[in-house]
């Protein structure tokens, strides 16, 4: 199929080679060729190498560099299998250059000519003690169209993907070293492998193609395997096993650049310099413990006519549980707001607040509130008029923001609110979506901070999920329920992912300013 003279359907090949200790470097380097070639002789369009697929992750422990002598040499082997079979080949490798070393993606075109590379940008747990984090967002020309290059971790930064598409890329591809812990191989998982990356498909509208080690390598770094590819629809259509060497080879359609739904005028957060972001200061702030323990209640119940008299019941039975912070379904439009708000208040006491939503579409808006206060009310920023992304502090050491539907679909409205120093999204949800789940999992992993879903459809669920996107607590599908969590806000002013991966602090401000133009 093509389409303006481009063809609307790659054929991939993920390459899914075993971990191997860097003391082995030789013996990867002729395997990884040996695989290449198996894969092009299957009449593939382009193939995909794994993270540091060469000399190995674990660069380190390479005292004397002999593995890194012999990138260039690798490399130009790789250029001529490239030209043999007339493929694009994408690989993982260690690059020295000019002093120091990078993390990259380095693409081969059918010719054999090297376009570039992708340098990893946000450096995961001990690999920046080597690695230099680089500043590249790639994206290459094919007959295919543009095609969009990122490494690992660099998947779970919203702004690095986002980038990627806004220049036109009609396919991701993410080289990748997924780490992962389980008593045995077939238990092996991940967020990037669960949701992340399939929302980063979902919310993008391009495919992406993953591909990863499987197997351990010097003695503890276990990868994940399971090298996938995600529809433009965020649906896993192939993978591979977690323990194997495998060749998965795929046809991926490749649909139609579409605007994306966004007000970039809104996001001039994300390209601020990190010493002047509200959450750095928030972050360093001194609270007592007893301010960060916020028990937190979720409702579901569906009904126009006697929403206040449900509302105001639930708040009861939240505060019998202890609850400080109430969240409540969506009113009906229609429903008589000031009368609802009235009889909800009567149900507080001191020291608690709720939230609901009211307002059609386009004109939604949240309302925060105590028993004898309206704190704040939180309108729709992608609705009809360009209000501001806002969040709102309720307690000492809790601040909450709000979104609407489809504005979940928008992972930099989320972000603005971390950046700003959010703890909990609330997000009013009114569909029935299948990824209603793995949107809230990965907006609370990629920002570090609670989310709460509230449902208003029949059917649903409302729910509560942690910083590292695990359930808290959930209600029930049917009927009327309510269920309740510890919401402990020190978790989200923790942005440490891991030992040197912070989501603040590894931010590279000026390069997401592609991001804020109009």
């Amino acid at each position: 199929m093509e389409n303006n003279g481009l063809k609307n359907r790659i054929r991939l090949a993920l390459v899914q080679s075993l971990g191997a200790d860097i003391k082995d470097f030789r013996s990867t380097a002729e395997r990884l060729l040996e695989k290449i070639e198996g894969a092009c002789r299957q009449g593939v369009d382009l193939v995909l190498l794994p993270e540091c697929a060469y000399p190995a992750y674990v660069v380190g422990l390479d005292e004397a560099g002999d593995s890194l002598r012999h990138v260039d040499s690798f490399l130009e082997k790789i250029a001529g299998l490239a030209k043999k079979h007339a493929a694009f080949i994408v690989v993982g490798a260690a690059i020295p250059e000019g002093g120091r070393l990078y993390n990259s993606a380095v693409v081969f075109d059918a010719g054999g000519n090297m376009l570039g590379r992708a340098d990893k940008s946000n450096l995961w747990h001990f690999d920046r003690k080597w690695f230099e984090a680089g500043k590249t967002s790639f994206v290459f020309d094919s007959p295919f169209g543009k095609i969009g290059v990122m490494v690992c971790a660099d998947g779970r930064i919203p702004e690095l993907a986002r980038m990627l598409r806004l220049a036109g890329a009609r396919l991701i591809l993410d080289a990748v070293n997924l780490v992962a812990s389980a008593r045995v191989p077939r238990e092996l998982s991940n967020q990037q492998y669960r949701f992340m990356l399939q929302v980063r498909a979902l919310e993008n509208g391009v495919p992406i193609a993953v591909c990863d080690k499987a197997g351990v390598e010097s003695g503890g770094v276990t990868f994940l395997g399971r090298s996938f590819v995600v529809s433009a629809k965020g649906e896993m259509t192939a993978q591979c096993g977690p323990a194997e060497e495998e060749t998965l080879v795929h046809d991926v359609d490749l649909p139609d650049v579409r605007p994306l739904f966004r007000k970039p005028q809104l996001y001039g957060l994300l390209a601020e310099e990190t010493d002047r972001l509200p959450v750095t200061g928030i972050i360093n702030g001194r609270y007592r413990l007893k301010d960060l323990e916020v028990y937190t209640a979720v409702a579901r119940f569906v009904g126009a006519e006697d929403y206040a008299a449900q509302a105001a019941a639930y708040i009861r039975l939240s505060l019998i549980m202890d609850a400080r912070f109430i969240v409540l379904p969506p009113v009906f439009p229609n429903a008589a707001k000031d009368e609802i708000l009235r009889i909800c208040q009567g149900a507080l006491r001191a020291g608690a607040a709720a939230v609901l939503q009211t307002g059609e579409p386009g004109l939604r808006e949240a309302c925060f509130f105590t028993e004898n206060k309206i704190l704040a009310v939180l309108p729709e920023t992608h609705g009809g008029e360009d209000h501001p992304i806002q969040s709102v502090e309720i307690f000492p050491g809790c601040r909450v923001s709000a979104l609407f539907g489809e504005e979940m679909f928008v992972p930099e409205i989320a972000r603005v609110a971390m950046l700003q120093g959010c703890d909990i999204l609330v997000w009013f949800d009114c569909g029935r979506g299948d990824f209603s789940e793995k949107l809230l999992q990965t907006r609370a992993s990629e920002n570090k901070m609670f989310a709460v879903r509230s449902a208003g459809s029949e059917n649903d669920c409302s729910l509560i999920v942690n910083p590292d996107g695990a359930l808290v607590c959930t209600t029930y599908q049917e009927g009327t329920h309510y269920a309740a969590g510890m919401v402990y806000t020190a978790l989200s002013k923790s942005k440490e992912v891991v030992p040197g991966t912070n989501i603040v602090n590894s931010r590279i401000p000026e390069f997401y300013k592609e991001l804020i133009k109009r």
